[in-house]
């Protein structure tokens, strides 16, 4: 399958925090926490990213000063697919930034002796269908 099929689907992030965060997670000497701790931020930053074009409601809220003014809402049903296990290290990032979006999760694995993939597990919470879907 041609990869400029899925082009419009996908978004390539470059932003030098991402790309600073990411080289630091890659080294060898960062320790498995220092290595959550990394993974959440640059979750967070990916969530933001990808969503930097989405719709937002407008909405009337009250404040401890005022009664009430203006303010804004993602208005988008959202759908974090977590591939496990390696997805699952993503998930609270992108939850931090994205605090509504429903989860779903995709036990995969490939089998070298069949040389296929095999699924173990599919779980997604109802009613997703035409709803964006991160694939993480």
């Amino acid at each position: 399958m041609n990869a400029n099929k899925f082009s419009e689907f996908t978004t390539v992030l470059d932003h030098p925090v991402l790309q600073s965060l990411l080289t630091r997670l890659r080294k060898k000497e960062t320790n498995p926490r220092e290595f959550r701790q990394l993974m959440t931020s640059l979750s967070c930053f990916m969530a933001y990213e990808m969503t930097k074009d989405f719709a937002c409601e407008n909405v009337e809220v009250e404040t401890p000063l005022k009664e009430k003014t203006s303010g804004f809402v993602l208005n988008q049903d959202l759908l974090l697919v977590s591939i496990l296990r390696a997805g699952n290290g993503m998930i609270e990032g992108f939850l931090d930034v994205l605090p509504e979006a429903k989860v779903g999760h995709i036990g995969i694995y490939r089998d070298k002796f069949i040389k296929n993939t095999v699924e173990y597990y599919f779980r997604l919470p109802d009613n997703m269908e035409n709803k964006p879907i991160f694939l993480l």
